[in-house]
């Protein structure tokens, strides 16, 4: 899971600005298979442009399987409502 996921908005793909941010609540030690959705409320806010950054864990930490290496994300689904 991304430890947090920040989106901006644009209406001219060069000057983006910071709409939301949402922080990660799940514990990075639960092993079952999870979906979170990371939801930004912006509603109100309209745009042509959006970016998305997602920040990973970076390395793994001793409990962890993979111990030293990188983290990942995968990521298969945004959707823009």
């Amino acid at each position: 899971m991304p430890v947090k996921v920040e989106f901006y908005l644009s209406d001219d793909n060069v000057n983006f600005k910071l709409a939301a941010t949402v922080e990660n609540t799940l514990n990075p030690k639960v092993t079952d298979n999870t979906i979170i959705p990371f939801k930004a409320n912006t509603k109100q806010a309209k745009a042509r442009y959006v970016k998305i950054i997602a920040y990973n864990y970076g390395k793994l930490p001793e409990w962890h399987q993979g111990a030293g290496g990188d983290a990942y994300i995968f990521i298969d689904e945004i959707q823009i409502q």
